[in-house]
């Protein structure tokens, strides 16, 4: 789509954004800021950096290297040379982040310095979009939808133009709604998303109704004024591709700064260098070693080539790090080596050396938790905060055991990886299964059931019910065809959705109260799988979720007790109840996240777990060598939370239906080098006897600053070397 607009006009737009911005000029009446002391406060590297800001910058800021700071700085450093905050765009990936450095900027300065352009990608591009919305089809008023009502109107694009998609297996609006996301945002076409994503939906027919679809959706979007956030970012790249526009923009935003640009997609990384190469002064920062998001499109290639479209490219690193200790450090250095695709950096430290990490053997996932239960009531005991502790894990399902663990021993934790585990809509359909064999007039659980069979609409599914209720031992007679006749043949179910209910339940003809729940949930994850599959993006880490519920049923030799020990104590799980002494505003908890969840946090003791091959790398994944230099970015995330102790676990062994599979310990464990761990084998003991010696805690003081040339002596990260008072 080409835009033609006369350049006057263009200027008078402009004009008039700025204005809104209610930012006066003060280079002839220079507000009062504070004066910032640069070099007092910054290390070398950092000052290196701020005292260089004009032209085109990349940073490389390792883990815990205060990458904030020199942003802020660098900020503040520009502002005090005389340039307008309103000439200064700063872009994140989240407005928090955003507004956080902004309020740090402004600390600096004393004041708050107005007009600076700070805000995600998406927020950025609707203040642009707003000036020149005659331009890209949109009336002046358009309105921003979000993820839910995108799905909406996708379905019914679908329901006008595809009347039959229920019977076509064609992917429902919110997977409809991915794929087209990730055409967008990676620059791929339909079939290539479906190769890389959705090997099972390649099929011509497919391909080309869902080209249809995205027109249609195109279509609707335009008709009704909308905008979803992908077409924000496709809005602004394009307005960006009129030379008129790309100039007027570039002179009045003369500086841009870039956080975490290694989670940029390729629209993202296209408006930022079509904004830089008018006017080259640009600073992204960013660290590929702690690119992590290739599953949103995030391409950390972007940040490897930076550049080759710009002048005089300037390249920095930053390389001290102010959370971990050496040894932490040394562990995490030595497993990210590996990468073969990489910027390559030794992270150096600024604390003293301290105790090596240890690396845990144990026999299964049950005496893996046994074993950090009993060590973090060691903490506790030394004075340790719960809060202080974080436990982390490459998936939702590997924590499951040890959260029962930790309810048994009375221990307060929260879970950060999203819904609880009993209360996601796959666990509850699952378990809907047995509840209908407990109590077969279950009408909730039914509906459950009745869902997951093709061709069965809710009102057939009523008819059913009611049926259902008049029935003694409904499971077993709805598998006989004839309790159709009389009733049910009169209504409007067809035939091909009764024989589709015929067959799901056949499995479970057999079942009863008695019968193991683990059995009964293996035949529940064989039907619904398909199901899972049509429905779910992440249905792999579904199908997994439905293994750790099976190993969580071993114990129990009925489905009855199994559900009643369910019903009794997952209100407690879900809520993350805190029963033990916390620090009166109910923030003490031992914190259990997936690392994903925990990127950009820290905690003074850390456990990595289930370190074990099919669990971490995950089975999930290809063998692709980009692949698994990602999950080694994910373990080099995790190693770099810690700051002063570190525990990575092995277990050998987990039970999966009714068998034992033993596990090889993780490739990123075996090429550590061995000398950087203390290697702790329990593989052979049962932790129930407190077999194990307690190891040494770290005490609550202060570390000693190891260089003081390169760091601020009494302060151990870069957020309290932000507070001190110039």
């Amino acid at each position: 789509m080409k835009l033609n607009l006369p350049a006057n006009k263009i200027n008078k737009n402009m004009e008039q954004f700025t204005k809104s911005k209610k930012n006066k000029s003060f280079k002839n009446s220079p507000p009062s800021f504070n004066k910032v002391s640069f070099k007092d406060n910054l290390n070398a590297e950092q000052f290196n950096i701020v005292n260089n800001i004009n032209g085109s910058m990349i940073v490389i800021a390792g883990a815990g290297s205060g990458k904030t700071r020199t942003i802020t700085y660098s900020v503040a450093k520009l502002i005090e040379s005389g340039v307008e905050p309103s000439e200064i765009m700063l872009v994140t990936f989240t407005n928090k982040a955003a507004k956080e450095m902004l309020e740090r900027v402004k600390t600096l300065l004393g004041k708050e310095p107005n007009g600076i352009w700070g805000g995600t990608f998406h927020s950025l591009a609707n203040r642009f979009i707003r000036s020149y919305t005659h331009l890209v089809g949109l009336k002046s008023r358009y309105t921003i939808i979000d993820q839910i009502d995108s799905h909406s109107l996708i379905k019914l694009c679908i329901e006008d133009s595809l009347p039959n998609y229920k019977l076509m297996n064609f992917p429902n609006a919110k997977r409809c709604f991915k794929i087209f996301s990730y055409k967008i945002n990676t620059n791929r076409s339909i079939k290539q998303v479906l190769e890389w994503k959705y090997p099972y939906l390649l099929k011509e027919k497919v391909i080309n109704n869902l080209e249809i679809i995205f027109s249609k959706y195109n279509e609707r979007k335009i008709q009704n004024n909308l905008v979803d956030f992908n077409d924000l970012l496709v809005l602004w790249n394009r307005l960006l591709d009129e030379k008129e526009i790309a100039h007027t923009i570039a002179e009045k935003i003369k500086y841009i700064l870039v956080d975490e640009y290694q989670d940029t997609n390729f629209i993202q990384a296209e408006i930022i260098l079509k904004i830089a190469q008018i006017n080259q002064n640009i600073m992204v920062v960013g660290d590929d070693a702690q690119s992590i998001y290739s599953f949103r499109g995030a391409n950390f290639k972007n940040l490897l080539s930076f550049g080759e479209k710009l002048k005089n490219l300037k390249k920095h690193k930053i390389t001290y790090n102010y959370r971990s200790t050496p040894e932490i450090l040394d562990l995490a250095n030595n497993s990210i080596k590996n990468n073969r695709i990489q910027f390559h950096k030794t992270m150096k430290t600024v604390r003293k050396s301290s105790v090596k990490p240890k690396y845990v053997v144990v026999y299964n996932e049950k005496e893996q938790a046994k074993f950090i239960v009993q060590k973090i009531i060691d903490c506790i005991k030394q004075g340790f905060n719960l809060s202080e502790i974080a436990v982390l894990y490459r998936s939702n399902y590997h924590s499951i055991i040890l959260q029962k663990e930790l309810q048994a021993n009375a221990i307060s934790f929260e879970v950060r990886s999203g819904v609880s585990f009993f209360e996601q809509a796959h666990i509850k359909d699952v378990l809907a299964h047995l509840r209908i064999i407990v109590n077969p007039y279950d009408e909730l659980s039914w509906n459950r059931i009745f869902k997951i069979i093709p061709k069965l609409g809710m009102k057939s599914a009523r008819k059913i019910f009611n049926k259902i209720k008049q029935l003694k031992d409904p499971l077993k007679k709805l598998n006989i065809s004839n309790i159709y006749d009389p009733d049910l043949k009169e209504t409007k179910i067809s035939k091909q959705a009764i024989n589709n209910l015929i067959n799901y339940l056949k499995p479970f003809e057999k079942c009863s109260l008695d019968s193991k729940p683990s059995l009964v949930l293996q035949k529940t994850k064989n039907s619904i799988k398909l199901y899972l599959q049509r429905n779910f993006e992440n249905f792999n880490d579904r199908l997994s979720d439905i293994d750790a519920l099976i190993e969580l049923s071993q114990e129990f030799k009925a489905i009855s007790s199994f559900l009643d020990h369910l019903n009794l104590n997952n209100s407690e799980l879900s809520n993350n109840v805190k029963t033990m002494e916390d620090d009166g505003d109910g923030n003490n908890r031992l914190v259990l996240s997936t690392i994903h969840k925990a990127k950009g946090l820290e905690w003074k003791i850390v456990f990595i777990i289930s370190l074990s091959e099919k669990l971490f790398p995950s089975s999930h994944i290809s063998k692709d060598q980009l692949d698994i230099e990602e999950e080694r970015r994910i373990f080099y995330v995790a190693v770099t939370r810690a700051k002063d102790d570190l525990y990575l676990i092995t277990p050998q062994s987990a039970q999966s239906y009714n068998k034992i599979n033993y596990l090889n310990p993780s490739r990123f464990v075996i090429e550590l080098d061995p000398s950087l761990y203390e290697l702790r084998d329990y593989s052979n003991d049962s932790l129930d006897n407190n077999t194990f010696k307690p190891d040494p805690i770290l005490g609550k003081k202060k570390d000693k600053i190891v260089n003081k040339e390169q760091a601020i002596s009494q302060f151990t990260t870069a957020d309290k070397l932000l507070k001190r008072k110039n």
